[in-house]
């Protein structure tokens, strides 16, 4: 199993809600405007996750949506093709003040059509890898996978780089500045820090 997840202590499996926000246009006219979805994935990432994600969102008509990601990583390849379908959706990602996206969990938050952070948002990437017994060993092959996903992605070589050159045991915490540097596009917004 690929595996590219923060070490921590155990968490609980990927918990995906789905709710509709009331339109709050007020021309009184809402034809013309797209129902909003909030979609909230929070805990680890398993594998067939994926097919959880695709399920939870299949149904949403109009298509617009914003992931609100809150997980320590998990499954690779269960996070790519989440990731993959989130970009295919067009919907935004945010990760908001104070909580934590790391590892495969911060490949989805990649994948938005608008990323949302905050100064205190925790987001965090490091090389993929393999479980070998207890430990996680650096895997060529996930890293990569990683690589034509962020390819995919239209991330810069130089970004590419920063995302996959820590070792497994390792985080790099990505900031504002650094986003900016390495042309990752994100959007600062103080209303999503409220965790209705």
């Amino acid at each position: 199993m690929l595996f590219f997840a923060v070490q921590s202590v155990a968490v609980k499996a990927a918990d995906i809600k789905v709710e509709k926000v009331p339109n709050s246009k007020t021309d009184g006219d809402y034809r013309n405007y797209p129902d909003i979805y909030r979609i909230q994935l929070t805990g680890e990432i398993e594998k067939n996750d994926d097919q959880k994600f695709s399920d939870a969102v299949g149904k949403l008509l109009p298509l617009f949506g914003v992931i609100i990601l809150n997980s320590p990583g998990g499954e690779l390849t269960s996070a790519l093709a989440i990731g993959k379908e989130i970009k295919l959706r067009g919907y935004s990602t945010v990760v908001r003040a104070g909580d934590i996206c790391a590892s495969a969990c911060a490949l989805v938050w990649l994948a938005g059509d608008t990323r949302y952070m905050e100064p205190s948002s925790k987001i965090g990437f490091h090389a993929a890898s393999i479980m070998k017994g207890h430990a996680a060993v650096e895997s060529g092959l996930a890293n990569a996978l990683v690589g034509a996903y962020l390819d995919r992605l239209g991330l810069t070589t130089d970004a590419i780089e920063y995302i996959t050159r820590p070792s497994p045991s390792d985080v790099q915490w990505l900031s504002i500045r650094h986003a900016m540097l390495l042309g990752i596009n994100v959007t600062i917004q103080s209303e999503i820090n409220s965790k209705k």
